[in-house]
């Protein structure tokens, strides 16, 4: 008796009750499959088998439409929405909080009918946040009637943007920007919050504290998504100086927050930094067992 080792046990259970009742040898012999069809031959039911046996994927970047394959009830979908920007750090003091990571689905399953056309909406990450301005909110991805995920909220100077919470696992909220206030050069220095984990990618970190007479301004790290969130930025320089920049944050990998940027030692409105962008979302949809 040959023994499979079969992953996908519904797409298995299904393969299963279309040929369970096969005791004929006969070409002719007919027989009513799991999608409510009947009259099919022996060797359409071998048909059907095999196409079971024969895995597929399609990865989804832009806007699209997905067909389902022929003889193929139920499908896997991995997505996920855009991530919200980062925030611009200002010039002389304050970070920008990360932004937030979308709504994510892992191999979340679906019934679907052979044929079926299927519309695929890509949710675009938020741009970060210029002359220290807030991050926009990243776009919903859409799957057809079968899922909606939000995208992240955008960073805001010294706050960090939430993450998307409609259609599946929540994104992971970005880290909170970082500001001290002193009197003295070199007293205790604050990084920023980390952004959260989310359904797959990690959090970005928070940007290292820096301080020049009494200001520290690192950005927060962006929530995580699918993909991992941007870094925050790193206050610049330190000691008797005022001409320092904050670096800007880092990007989101897909569906992650941008890393808010770092305020800097600076009282010119030129020595701004942006924050980090959000990532765009992604749609990988998958079919048939895998061995």
């Amino acid at each position: 008796m040959a023994i499979l080792n079969v992953a996908d046990k519904e797409t298995l259970d299904l393969t299963y009750e279309a040929i369970k009742d096969i005791e004929v040898i006969g070409v002719g012999d007919t027989f009513d499959d799991p999608t409510g069809a009947t009259g099919g031959s022996v060797m359409a039911k071998l048909n059907y088998l095999l196409a079971q046996f024969n895995p597929g994927s399609q990865t989804f970047t832009a806007d699209g439409t997905f067909t389902v394959p022929d003889t193929i009830n139920t499908i896997s979908v991995t997505a996920c929405g855009g991530g919200g920007g980062g925030a611009g750090g200002h010039a002389y003091g304050t970070g920008g909080g990360g932004g937030g990571g979308a709504a994510c689905v892992v191999n979340k399953k679906f019934t679907v009918t052979p044929g079926e056309q299927i519309s695929i909406t890509i949710g675009l990450g938020g741009a970060g946040g210029t002359d220290a301005g807030n991050g926009s909110a990243g776009g919903s991805t859409i799957v057809g009637n079968l899922v909606t995920l939000a995208g992240g909220s955008g960073g805001t100077r010294g706050k960090a943007g939430t993450g998307g919470v409609c259609g599946g696992t929540g994104g992971g909220d970005g880290g909170d920007a970082a500001y001290s206030s002193g009197t003295s050069v070199g007293s205790t220095i604050y990084s920023a919050q980390d952004g959260e984990d989310g359904a797959v990618g990690l959090g970005g970190t928070g940007g290292g504290g820096c301080k020049y007479n009494g200001v520290s301004a690192s950005g927060g790290g962006g929530g995580g998504s699918y993909g991992d969130g941007g870094a925050g930025g790193t206050t610049g320089g330190t000691g008797a100086s005022n001409s320092y920049s904050g670096s800007p944050g880092g990007d989101g990998g897909y569906g992650a927050g941008g890393g808010g940027a770092a305020g800097g030692t600076d009282t010119s409105s030129s020595k701004n930094s942006n924050g980090g962008n959000g990532g765009n979302g992604i749609v990988i949809i998958s079919w048939g067992v895998t061995l």
